[in-house]
This record gives C-alpha cells, structure tokens and sequence, in this order.
C-alpha cells in the first residue's frame, strides 16, 4: 500500500476494499498496544508522585476503545488477535493514551488531581460522555471522511469545554503538540518493525498524505485528541493551578 503525497481528489466517502488477514500476523495490534502501554505505565515508576493522576487519566480515556465502532472498516480494520469487534488491544490503547496525553501535561505543569469528591467529579464526566455520543450522531451525518469527521467533532467538544477556560489552551495546545510528535515517531517505529501493520488502515478513505510513512490523519487526529484531554481533565476535575488557568 502506498501513501504517495497528494490530496485525494473525492473527500467523500467511498466503496473500501476488504483487506485479507491472511496478510498479517494478528498479533501486530496487541504487540503495539502493549508497547505503547509499557511506555505509558513507565511514567508511573518514574514519577510516583503523579502515579494517581496518569491511572485516572487512563481510566477515564478507555470509553474511547469504543470508537472502534466508529472507525471500522471505514478508517481501518485492525486484525486483532481474537478477532473480535473490540478487542482488548483497543482497551489498551485508550488506557495509553489518556495516560500518555497527562502526563506530557501533568509532569511538566506538576499537576495533580487533588479533587476526589467523584459525587462532583463523576456527573461532570458523564456530560462529557453524553456530548461525545451526541456529537458522533451528528458528525455522521456530514458527508466526509469518517476521520475528518472525527476531528471536527473533537474540536467542536474541545471548543465547548473550554469555555471560560481559555487560560487553559497555551499548555493544552503544547501538550498536543508533544502528544503528536511523540505518537508519530512511536507509530513510525512499529512501521519498520512490522512493515505489513500499515494493511490495517483503508487506503482509499485516506486523505493520502503522510508523515514518515504515516497518514497524515494519525498525527492530527494525536494533536487534537491531546489538547482536547487536557481540557476534559480540566473540566472535570475543575484545575484551579494559576499555571495554566
């Protein structure tokens, strides 16, 4: 497969070819989602002190596995080892990212989730939660790309929460800078290890540009999910450090 440089002509959705598992070992995605959850569970054991923050963070990220319902077989279509529709391998990489994502925040900020009142905390995260599905509902019916209409609604929900909140943005949009940086070079690493994981992705419902040989969608989608977690992390547990609110 090929990801030649160059706009896609139709952004509409289109017919996407089935591809063949026989091509890939089906324990690629796990191995992946493993790795990237070592890496993430590493910033546990070197910073303790933020140790309850990044498993909260993680924790609360996992609904996100959920979305596989959302990308499949549009965007991808991850060949999982038990060949499920939701595999743990994408429970893992939701409980990755959520962690990763806090910790290029917490860390560099000293952060740490001190209100743990969940009587508050919880029914601020479930409006999170109901605006993410309403906001799948609508995205859907736009015309576009199912990626491009992941984004958008990303950054519709990130928009929302951070109202009144905007002092929060400078630290938001570094750390999705970081995020993205980081999961590129990770994604381009398990590349070179597995050159078949690329298979996966539905070529034809690319936008068909790339960064080190990954799609262009992969490092936005990183960016936008980054900044937009820190602001949910914000909103739910109402941060009130001067550094950044």
């Amino acid at each position: 497969m090929d990801f030649a440089c160059g706009a896609r002509k139709d952004h509409a959705r289109t017919p996407f070819p089935r591809r063949d598992e026989r091509q890939i070992d089906r324990s690629r995605y796990l191995v992946t989602s493993l790795v990237l959850l070592t890496v993430s569970m590493t910033g546990c054991g070197v910073f303790p002190k933020h140790r309850k923050a990044l498993l909260i963070s993680g924790l609360l990220s996992m609904p996100c596995s959920l979305t596989t319902f959302y990308f499949v077989p549009e965007y991808w279509q991850p060949v999982r080892l038990l060949n499920s529709p939701l595999g743990i391998e994408d429970i893992f990489f939701s409980f990755s990212t959520g962690m990763m994502v806090w910790f290029l925040m917490g860390v560099r900020h000293g952060n740490a989730i001190s209100e743990t009142g969940w009587s508050k905390v919880l029914p601020r995260y479930f409006k999170v939660l109901a605006l993410g599905i309403a906001m799948i509902f609508l995205m859907r019916q736009i015309p576009i790309m199912v990626m491009s209409q992941a984004l958008i609604g990303i950054i519709i929900i990130g928009v929302i929460l951070s109202w009144n909140r905007w002092r929060a943005l400078p630290a938001a949009l570094l750390t999705g800078v970081m995020f993205s940086f980081f999961y590129t070079l990770f994604l381009a690493m398990m590349f070179v290890i597995f050159p078949d994981f690329s298979i996966q992705w539905t070529h034809s419902n690319l936008l068909g540009f790339s960064i080190l040989g990954i799609p262009v969608e992969e490092s936005l989608w990183a960016f936008i999910f980054g900044v937009c977690w820190v602001i949910v992390m914000v909103f739910v547990f109402k941060f009130k450090d001067p550094c950044f609110i």
